[in-house]
C-alpha cells in the first residue's frame, strides 16, 4: 500500500489482515501503547491455592468422567491454569483398556479362580507371559475413553478398563521373562498354544510352578498387570500422535521405547499382581460390582 494515502477497514480486509487484528491495533494506538509487544507485560500467570490444588487432585486422580474444562468451570479459573497445575501434581491423562465382552460363566469363574490363584500362589512372584498389538497409526484408540492419574498402577480397574468385544489387528509383540527361581510361578495367556503338549512337559520337567489352564481365568485383563505396561508402552510409542510408515520402523520405534521405560514402575506393576488378584477373589470383575 502507498503511504500518505487513506484507507478504509475494508481495504486492509481486503488484504486478508483479519478484523480482530486491525481493531487491536488501533485499541493499542488509542490507549498509547507501543505498537511491538514489551516482554513481561502480559498477564501474570495465576497459581491455585493450595485448597484449590488439593480439590483439583481429587477431582482427578484416579478418575474418569471428568473434564478439564468442567473443572475449570467448578473451580472458576481459566483452563489452562488447571492443565498447568495438573502437570504440577504429576496427573496424565491415559486411554482406557477395552476388555473383551465377557460370558455369564467367565464372569462368575473370576471370582472363583483368582481365589484359587491366590490360595496357592500368594507367597509366590509372578512371571506373566502375553502379547499386545501394535499398529502403524494407533487408531483403535479414540479421544472418549479417557482418565487421569498420577500412578497406574493404583488406578482401580472400575476406572482403567471399559467394556467392548474383542477386535485385535496389527503385528504382535510378546514380552517375556527367561529368569526362572522356585519362588515363581509362571502365568501364560489362556491361549491353545501356551498350553500345548510340549509346553507342558517342558514346564514340567524342568519343576517350573505354572498355572495350570483348568485354573487359569479367561478374559481377565485386570488381574495381569502386564496390560498396564502395554498401555504405559503404547503411550510412549505413539506420543504425540506419531505414526510408522512401515513395520520396520515400529519395530525400532518399539525396541527404543523398550530400552527407556522405566524399570521401577515395571516392577511395582509386577509387585501389584498378587494386590489385583486378591481385590477379584473379594469383589468380582467389573461387571458383577
Amino acid at each position: 500500500m502507498d503511504r500518505g494515502k487513506s484507507y478504509t477497514l475494508k481495504h486492509f480486509m481486503a488484504e486478508g489482515v483479519p478484523r480482530s487484528t486491525i481493531y487491536g491495533i488501533l485499541q493499542r494506538f488509542h490507549d498509547k501503547l507501543p505498537a511491538s509487544r514489551k516482554s513481561g507485560s502480559g498477564r501474570p500467570p495465576s497459581k491455585l491455592p493450595p485448597r484449590k490444588l488439593a480439590a483439583l487432585r481429587h477431582l482427578f486422580d484416579h478418575k474418569d468422567g471428568i473434564s478439564q474444562r468442567q473443572a475449570a468451570r467448578k473451580l472458576n479459573c481459566g483452563l489452562m491454569t488447571v492443565n498447568d497445575a495438573l502437570k504440577k501434581l504429576n496427573i496424565k491423562a491415559r486411554k482406557k483398556k477395552r476388555i473383551p465382552q465377557r460370558t455369564a460363566k467367565q464372569i462368575s469363574d473370576a471370582k472363583r479362580l483368582c481365589g484359587r490363584l491366590y490360595r496357592k500362589f500368594s507367597k509366590r512372584c509372578w512371571i506373566i507371559d502375553d502379547e499386545s498389538y501394535f499398529t502403524l497409526t494407533h487408531s483403535t484408540i479414540n479421544g472418549n475413553n479417557t482418565f487421569y492419574t498420577s500412578n497406574i498402577a493404583d488406578t482401580p480397574p472400575s476406572v482403567k478398563f471399559s467394556t467392548k468385544k474383542k477386535n485385535c489387528a496389527g503385528a504382535s509383540y510378546s514380552l517375556y521373562s527367561s529368569n526362572y527361581d522356585e519362588n515363581y510361578v509362571f502365568w501364560p495367556d489362556k491361549a491353545s498354544s501356551h498350553y500345548a503338549n510340549n509346553v507342558l512337559n517342558h514346564l514340567r520337567q524342568k519343576d517350573i510352578h505354572f498355572v495350570e489352564k483348568e485354573d487359569n481365568p479367561s478374559n481377565l485383563p485386570e488381574a495381569r498387570s502386564i496390560e498396564d505396561f502395554w498401555d504405559i508402552l503404547k503411550g510412549k510409542v505413539y506420543a504425540n500422535a506419531w505414526k510408522a510408515e512401515n513395520t520396520r520402523q515400529l519395530t525400532n520405534c518399539i525396541k527404543l521405547c523398550l530400552r527407556n521405560i522405566d524399570r521401577d514402575l515395571v516392577q511395582r506393576l509386577a509387585e501389584g499382581t498378587k494386590k489385583r488378584i486378591d481385590h477379584i477373589r473379594r469383589h468380582g470383575v467389573i461387571e458383577s460390582q
